[in-house]
């Protein structure tokens, strides 16, 4: 996946997979379209996945941050 550092896009890092180290991109369920950072798509990733990851925006997970832990 190409990361275009422009926008702030969505990305998950999960607690039992190099939790800050290994990044997801966010993806809509129906589009596979790569989800905005906002509180809209905050509350999808805690709807679909479990109470162990963290999400950040691109220029976060650049940094290896997780901008918000949800454990």
């Amino acid at each position: 996946m190409k990361i275009n550092l422009k926008t702030e896009k969505a990305w998950i890092t999960f607690l039992w997979n190099d939790f800050e180290k290994v990044w997801h991109a966010v993806l809509d369920n129906e589009t596979g379209e790569h989800l905005d950072f906002n509180e809209s798509t905050i509350n999808h990733c805690k709807t679909n996945f479990n109470f162990q990851f963290g999400i950040s925006p691109t220029s976060q997970m650049i940094l290896g941050n997780a901008s918000i832990d949800n454990f």
